[in-house]
């Protein structure tokens, strides 16, 4: 079994502020590894603290857009991204985990009856991503520094889906670029997670696990374009992946790195121990799909999903 952490914000949202918290529950809980959002600061101190409990940093993560309209928000953010480039080489860390950005969203309102209406479409992102990216990418390079891109469409990114992905790393033509997989964006965009990532399976370098529930019945009656409502993140094991599915897939391509818990997932929240176990409940799912992906066959569904406990 590949190792598995998750993702550090978390606990911040759900009021631990110190990281020193965050390691000692990650250790009595069992985890591996922890991937380190901007709520914690990228340096030796940290990653001091986190391997001295006998955990890995996986790698630093920073989702903001770097191609905002307001340059001076921009311009922080670029900033941030070079830090962490430059803390990742000196620590031997060797992964950075960013999103695309965006870099007008308005919708342009004289489009007659097209997706522009709606939104710009994201590859209209593409020069202007490679503009800010472009120096980026070259001192991560140098460095010896992977940046893996996230392909949530909320955060201010335009790297969304698999022809978008293709565009991107067509222009960039290196091989320290890669892909953040998580399939949970993939589940509500109606893209085929499983499909994607044996696509790509050779360009990623890190893994977001985390799922989506389709509340059909909100979505039969409000569309797409209404609101979020008809759907919602969840942990592995409460939406609509087949996680075994998914393990034979991650097993089969090769990948040795860190399946990371990105918990979202609004049911599991509301206390650190709330997020206790929830962070426990996916991690356990993972052991038993992982286990089960040795005899995997399609049609076995049998630890597709688990049941939402009394209370939950």
């Amino acid at each position: 079994m590949n190792p598995i952490g998750f993702v550090s914000n978390v606990y911040a949202w759900n009021g631990i502020t110190q990281l020193d918290a965050v390691i000692e529950r990650a250790v009595t809980l069992g985890f591996d590894a922890i991937e380190i959002g901007p709520t914690f600061a990228a340096n030796e101190k940290t990653v001091r603290s986190v391997t001295d409990a006998g955990l890995a940093v996986s790698n630093f993560i920073y989702c903001r857009n770097l191609l905002s309209p307001d340059s001076g928000e921009a311009d922080i953010h670029v900033r941030a991204v070079r830090e962490r480039i430059h803390a990742a080489c000196d620590l031997g860390i060797g992964l950075v985990v960013l999103c695309g950005g965006y870099a007008n969203p308005c919708a342009d309102l004289a489009a007659k009856d097209s997706y522009a209406t709606i939104r710009t479409p994201p590859v209209d992102n593409l020069d202007p991503f490679l503009r800010v990216y472009g120096p980026l990418l070259n001192d991560s390079e140098k460095h010896g520094v992977r940046i893996a891109f996230e392909h949530c469409p909320l955060m201010g990114n335009w790297l969304i889906s698999p022809p978008l992905w293709a565009a991107a790393f067509d222009a960039i033509g290196s091989d320290y670029v890669g892909l953040c997989f998580d399939p949970s964006h993939l589940v509500w965009q109606f893209i085929d997670a499983y499909d994607a990532f044996d696509q790509f399976a050779h360009r990623v370098f890190h893994i977001h696990a985390k799922d989506t529930e389709i509340y059909r019945d909100r979505l039969s009656q409000r569309g797409i374009l209404t609101d979020f409502a008809w759907w919602e993140n969840r942990l592995p094991g409460f939406g609509e992946l087949n996680w075994t599915r998914m393990a034979d897939a991650i097993i089969r391509s090769g990948y040795t790195g860190t399946i990371s818990i990105e918990h979202e997932d609004p049911v599991w929240t509301g206390s650190p121990e709330r997020v206790d176990s929830g962070l426990t409940a996916a991690r356990d799912h993972l052991l038993r799909c992982w286990q089960a992906a040795a005899g995997y066959r399609p049609e076995d569904d049998s630890t597709a999903r688990i049941a939402r406990p009394d209370g939950a």
